[in-house]
């Protein structure tokens, strides 16, 4: 009899805790899968004598487990409401922020000593001198990407000296509300604790090895879902407590002039001209620093260069000197060959061959003669 008391104190509880955390399909489960298996077990005949079994004398409530009554029906007292620590709202506070300085190392390191004033840190940051490049360049190319963590009470401040130190061309700010995802978190995570604290005490009574294992295992379950509810809400406050501030910083040489009103057709004119001259200009100077620097490079280019040329040269003259050459050779074996074949000729009493005509040149137009005077007769 002590025992189907304690297994039906064990449902009420269950009970209670599907009410607070709207997971009665969970209870639902655990009793299809006792009772299936108690039934293909062959132990109870019916699914009455299945659930007599798992409720034991406790009688199940049918009603909405949804009202306080009907708690306060199942446990025979008081229903407890979740408890919210802090009803306070819950902002999320976010800022993006670009500027320009031509102090780009002063500003750096002034922010990380006012951040060490004020109780916050950087999270992370991404500086590029841009060095590779900066010697044809005139002008700096340095940036950085800070993303800034800092108490939500400093935020304004934050951002005023950042704006007072550069100068700003973009921001944006963004709050989000989590306060009733917040509450809800926490009303779960105080649900799964009065569960927990109710199936410790009925551990403590448990007799029988099933009871305590299955006790067991519905611990465990709620552990597991307890450590995820505490991680998201140590998530949510340590978003509320430090915001953030996505910092971009350009150096430059000149700030970025702001256009209060559409210029004139004459002062386009004039700004575009001027413009121009100082990109001629600039182009000149790079270019004469491109060349200085790369002054080595050319040096050796222009050497492979010659090499390559000269080696051209030669061999073509080497071809032609080779073409000479074998043409007077051919011009010997052909001599040679004739007089053997005049000397032959002679023996036999034949004409002897003719040599070959050598190519005659064009001859030379006549000069022009002077006009002879007709004397008069």
């Amino acid at each position: 009899m002590k025992k189907r008391r304690l297994i039906a104190l064990a449902g009420g509880i269950l009970a209670v805790a599907m009410a607070l955390t709207g997971c009665g399909s969970s209870s639902n489960s655990s009793y299809d899968s006792v009772r299936s298996s108690n039934k293909s077990s062959g132990n109870y005949a019916t699914e009455a004598a299945a659930e007599s079994a798992y409720y034991g004398d406790y009688d199940y409530y049918e009603g909405d487990w949804g009202t306080e009554a009907a708690m306060n029906d199942a446990t025979g007292g008081t229903a407890e409401t979740p408890e919210v620590n802090d009803t306070s709202r819950k902002l999320i506070k976010t800022v993006n922020l670009r500027v320009e300085t031509k102090e780009f190392d002063g500003l750096i390191n002034g922010l990380e000593t006012r951040l060490n004033e004020l109780g916050g840190y950087i999270e992370s940051s991404n500086i590029n001198n841009g060095s590779w490049y900066s010697y044809s360049d005139y002008r700096n190319s340095r940036t950085a990407t800070i993303t800034i963590r800092v108490p939500q009470k400093h935020l304004d401040t934050l951002v005023k000296e950042i704006a007072e130190g550069s100068y700003v061309t973009y921001k944006s700010s963004n709050v989000q509300d989590v306060t009733l995802e917040y509450v809800d978190v926490e009303s779960r995570k105080s649900a799964l604790e009065t569960e927990r604290d109710r199936l410790l005490e009925l551990l403590e009574r448990a007799d029988t090895m099933e009871d305590i294992l299955t006790i067991e295992d519905r611990l465990t379950n709620i552990r597991y879902q307890l450590e995820s509810q505490e991680r998201q809400l140590r998530s949510y406050d340590n978003q509320v407590d430090y915001s953030t501030i996505y910092l971009n910083v350009d150096e430059v040489v000149e700030y970025t002039p702001v256009v209060e009103e559409e210029p004139t057709v004459w002062e386009r004119i004039r700004d575009g001209f001027t413009e121009s001259l100082l990109n001629v200009w600039n182009g000149i100077v790079n270019f004469v620093v491109w060349f200085i620097v790369k002054l080595p490079y050319l040096v050796v280019w222009g050497v492979i260069i010659f090499a390559i040329v000269f080696a051209i040269v030669r061999a073509s003259s080497t071809s032609e000197k080779a073409q000479a050459r074998r043409a007077a050779r051919r011009a010997k074996k052909e001599a040679k060959k004739l007089r053997k074949q005049q000397a032959q000729a002679a023996k036999k009493g034949t004409p002897a061959p003719a040599a070959p005509a050598k190519p005659v040149n064009p001859a030379a137009p006549a000069a022009p003669t002077a006009p002879t005077e007709k004397k008069d007769e």
